[in-house]
């Protein structure tokens, strides 16, 4: 069982530019505890961004050492069951699917990309733009024991702009 805290903006986005390009960045800290359920954060996301879902994996305060580990994120309509899109590390990744998104660091350290394409016109999202999606992300530690560490949902918010 998991909390979480936030680093500086209690869940609001902070931004900022990589390689020139406009990037969302939302960062999580997740500590682990034993006597609390899974933490639960919403999104909302704007159709057609780019953007990194940033978090760091801590038990007894400490980051955890995530090599060997594996990730998986799935996203899909709140009223069903069907999963819409997966994000996950390679080795997560069914045969079909092999992005990558979600890369694992020594230091706990949880980056999810969420290219833009999923949510444009043609995108696995895109036909639940401005529907509320529900997600779950699983971590399964190179000793194979897996844990469910967030869960939540994921607003689409429409845009204007459609560029791919």
């Amino acid at each position: 069982m998991l909390a979480y805290l936030p680093e500086d903006r209690k869940w609001q986005s902070p931004f900022c530019v990589v390689g020139g390009n406009y990037v969302c960045l939302m960062h999580l800290i997740l500590e682990v505890f034993y006597t609390v359920a899974i933490p639960v954060h919403n999104f909302t996301w704007q159709q057609g961004e780019d953007a990194v879902i940033k978090m760091v994996y801590k038990e007894n305060s400490t980051p955890v050492d995530l090599t060997g580990a594996s990730l998986r994120m799935d996203v899909g309509p709140a009223e069903s069951g069907t999963k819409l899109y997966t994000f996950n590390t390679s080795d997560a990744a069914p045969e079909d699917d092999l992005d990558d998104e979600a890369v694992l660091g020594e230091d706990g350290s949880i980056n999810i990309r969420v290219p833009r394409a999923v949510s444009l016109p043609g995108g696995p999202l895109a036909p639940s733009v401005s529907s509320v999606l529900e997600y779950d992300i699983f971590l399964r530690m190179a000793d194979g024991n897996q844990r469910k560490i967030l869960k939540g949902q994921i607003f689409v918010e429409a845009s204007k702009t459609l560029w791919n």
